[in-house]
């Protein structure tokens, strides 16, 4: 099998052989239907921290930084398991679940649809999504440049004002109620209680999470792994092109609320 271009999660972007990318797990919440999502995070929500790499080619993350996913290792590893999606009347190996013994072992298992998450007694698929960094970085900067836009009582407000209250270095996801994670990051789709496993977190790990999310939400993407990894055709040029459009009718549609304003 050939080699073939992933797509930014954020962008939607090719994203090339050796590209630098920041990577997620995202559990499967087995509740999709043809209506439609109100939140990101209904039919996937992410599974643990981001981690850093470069793009192998072949749907998968490579030179993954150990700094940053050790956390999420041990935690997913803590449940990992086959997925239930796994045709199980394959006799052959390939076609089948390995338990990994490294964040490539988890990725690669990702990739190909084997990896589950057992969650309150239930397995659930695990996939695999991932963005440009340098695209990822920018929307983080955008995001934390914007709190003056948002009122009191909203998800995002809400969520600032307790970042900025929070005093602490750590916080522990299963001991302190009154944390972030469980006060507010449930309106983001990070407060599921598989992150209890993740405990010790420091806060600093968390925010870009936090902030990506935001985006998603103001953004109206979706957790959702890509419905293909692209083709090698570039599309960069038909990305600058249509994102002009969508751009030049923002700017209009800002104007006219600006005029009826008035």
């Amino acid at each position: 099998m050939g080699c073939w271009n992933g797509t930014c999660l954020l962008s939607g972007l090719n994203i090339d052989y050796g590209d630098s990318v920041k990577a997620m797990f995202v559990l499967s919440n087995q509740n999709m239907s043809g209506t439609g999502t109100v939140y990101p995070y209904e039919w996937y929500s992410p599974l643990f921290l981001p981690f850093s790499g470069c793009y192998d080619s072949y749907g998968r993350v490579d030179k993954i930084d150990d700094s940053d996913s050790k956390k999420t290792y041990d935690a997913l590893m803590a449940g990992v398991c086959e997925s239930p999606d796994v045709d199980t009347s394959s006799d052959h190996e390939l076609n089948r679940f390995k338990m990994p013994d490294n964040m490539e072992g988890l990725v690669h298992q990702a990739e190909r649809g084997y990896l589950g998450y057992e969650y309150h007694d239930k397995k659930r698929p695990v996939g695999l999504m991932m963005a440009h960094e340098h695209i990822w970085n920018e929307a983080v900067e955008r995001i934390k440049k914007c709190p003056a836009r948002w009122g009191e009582g909203t998800m995002e407000g809400d969520i600032t004002k307790k970042i900025q209250d929070h005093k602490p270095d750590m916080f522990e996801l299963e001991d302190n109620p009154d944390s972030i994670p469980s006060s507010l990051l449930d309106k983001v789709g990070l407060g599921f209680g598989a992150w209890v496993g993740m405990s010790n977190v420091a806060v600093g790990e968390l925010m870009d999470l936090i902030f990506i999310s935001i985006f998603m939400h103001k953004m109206r993407k979706r957790w959702t792994p890509p419905t293909s990894c692209g083709c090698q055709h570039e599309n960069e040029e038909l990305t600058v092109e249509f994102n002009q459009v969508i751009s030049d009718f923002a700017a209009l549609k800002i104007a006219e609320k600006e005029e009826d304003h008035a």
